[in-house]
């Protein structure tokens, strides 16, 4: 008689067991806020030695020049450069 109650219990456990779902896969956890990178510093062409000397030379001259015409138009007249020779007018 105890085989019959232990065959009978063992079919109800393997009932119960397959009765109870799957426990579901682990989901992923949220992606978290990263904080962003650092932006990187400013590049100025002086800064590089990559850069050609005679074109930073040429856009210096090109600065020169626009605040040289901008004051003339604003009516200030610049001395010439002292190192410099005037100019001779015709």
């Amino acid at each position: 008689m105890t085989y019959w109650i232990i065959r009978l219990l063992e079919s109800l456990l393997l009932r119960l067991r397959a009765a109870e779902p799957e426990p579901d896969p682990p989901r992923p956890s949220p992606p978290r806020a990263v904080a962003a990178p650092d932006p990187e510093p400013i590049f100025r062409g002086e800064d590089s030695l990559l850069v050609r000397p005679y074109l930073v030379a040429h856009e210096r001259d090109e600065a020169r020049r626009r605040r040289v015409l901008w004051l003339t138009a604003h009516g200030v007249e610049i001395e010439p450069h002292p190192h410099r020779p005037a100019g001779v007018g015709a």
